[in-house]
């Protein structure tokens, strides 16, 4: 199962309505898909789904590192 594929899964559930870094999407994917992605094989798909307006990305005020989540509609 490629990095793409079970992104696209994740972007289509919930798995984003909550903040997410790289290193739990890797450990997401590892006990529920049994999958060992490495950070650069997500990395570069999650870039892309910023572009496409399918994902934020903003600093964890925690972690100070970036993680991942569902853009905020604000056409409401």
């Amino acid at each position: 199962m490629s990095s793409t594929r079970i992104l696209n899964q994740l972007l289509t559930a919930d798995f984003f309505d909550a903040p997410k870094s790289i290193a739990s999407i890797t450990d997401f994917c590892a006990t529920q898909y049994g999958v060992d992605l490495q950070s650069y094989q997500v990395s570069g798909v999650l870039l892309k789904f910023i572009m496409e307006n399918k994902l934020s990305r903003v600093t964890s005020e925690e972690t100070n590192r970036f993680v991942y989540l569902k853009p905020v509609d604000t056409t409401a």
